[in-house]
C-alpha cells in the first residue's frame, strides 16, 4: 500500500540516534537499501513590522539522516538552521525552498552523487518582446 509508510513520526528520533533494531525492522518490511528520515521545523514567526507592515522574521530547523540499511551505518547527516525575513507567506515559502535546496545539495555531496546540470536562465537584460519592425529606407 503506497499510503502506508513504514516509518512513523515516533520512529524519527530513534532513526536519528541509529536504533539498529528499528532500522532492521523497516528494512525488512520494505526491502529498502536506504532509509531516509527527516524533519523541517518552523517555530512560530515573530512580527517585526508592527501593525503598519506585515513583516515577519523566522527560522527553519532542518534535520535529515540517511542510513545504509544493510550495514546499519549513517551515510549522511544534515543539520541546518536557516533564518529569514519577509511577508509571512513569502517567508515560509523561502524558508522551505532554502531548506530543500541546501539539504539536497548537502546530501548530494555526502552521498557522492554528481552535480546536476546547470539550468539555463535568460539574461536579465534580454528583451522579452520582439523589436519593432525597422522603418523602410528612403
Amino acid at each position: 500500500d503506497l499510503y502506508t509508510l513504514p516509518v512513523k513520526d515516533a520512529d524519527i528520533p530513534a532513526l536519528y540516534k541509529g536504533d539498529k533494531k528499528r532500522l532492521s525492522q523497516i528494512a525488512a518490511a520494505t526491502g529498502a537499501a536506504l532509509i531516509v528520515a527527516g524533519t523541517v521545523n518552523i517555530p512560530p514567526t515573530k512580527n517585526v513590522g508592527g501593525p503598519a507592515e506585515p513583516l515577519y522574521e523566522g527560522r527553519a530547523e532542518v534535520r535529515i539522516r540517511v542510513w545504509d540499511a544493510a550495514r546499519n551505518i549513517a551515510l549522511a547527516d544534515v543539520n541546518m538552521d536557516l533564518r529569514g525575513k519577509g511577508i509571512f507567506s513569502e517567508l515560509v515559502y523561502s524558508l522551505m525552498t532554502a531548506a530543500a535546496e541546501k539539504a539536497s545539495e548537502q546530501l548530494r555531496k555526502d552521498l557522492g552523487f554528481p552535480a546536476p546540470a546547470a539550468r539555463e536562465k535568460p539574461a536579465a537584460d534580454q528583451e522579452t518582446e520582439p523589436p519593432a519592425p525597422a522603418e523602410p529606407a528612403e
